[in-house]
């Protein structure tokens, strides 16, 4: 893992990479912020994690170690809808009706039964996107 991908790092990237529903690019951009929900929260919670670059604008996490009551432990750690900047969960259907993936719950994907794993932008990354969507 680099040195500079600690679990702070990592969790303020998390915090960074936080874009207004209003300002997604497309039906895309619910799939990524999804994603920074799963990562924060594995971070936030404590599970174990690795962590690298998997292409010149992502950082691959990848939670290890984990068991059932982990990761529902993780899950008490989502980032709420508020901190998404979202009123509520009528404002992504008003959005994107046409999506049936607004209808999914919120839980880690698990790989298999060792490990689960997500990505978020680098910093450079959030840098260029200028305060809109990264993804």
């Amino acid at each position: 893992m680099d040195n500079k991908l600690t679990r702070e790092y990592l969790i303020q990237l998390t915090q960074k990479s936080v874009v207004k529903y209003t300002d997604w690019n497309d039906r895309d951009s619910f799939i990524a912020q999804n994603n920074i929900k799963f990562v924060n929260a594995g971070l936030v919670s404590g599970l174990d994690f690795e962590a690298g670059f998997n292409d010149y604008d992502s950082i691959y996490i990848k939670f290890i170690n984990l068991t059932e009551e982990i990761v529902e432990k993780a899950n008490n750690f989502l980032l709420s809808y508020n901190s998404l900047e979202i009123d509520a969960f009528s404002d992504y259907v008003e959005a994107y009706p046409e999506n049936e993936m607004f209808y999914s719950s919120l839980k880690f994907f698990k790989e298999n039964d060792l490990c689960c794993i997500g990505y978020i932008p680098t910093e450079e990354r959030i840098l260029n996107a200028g305060g809109g969507d990264w993804y």
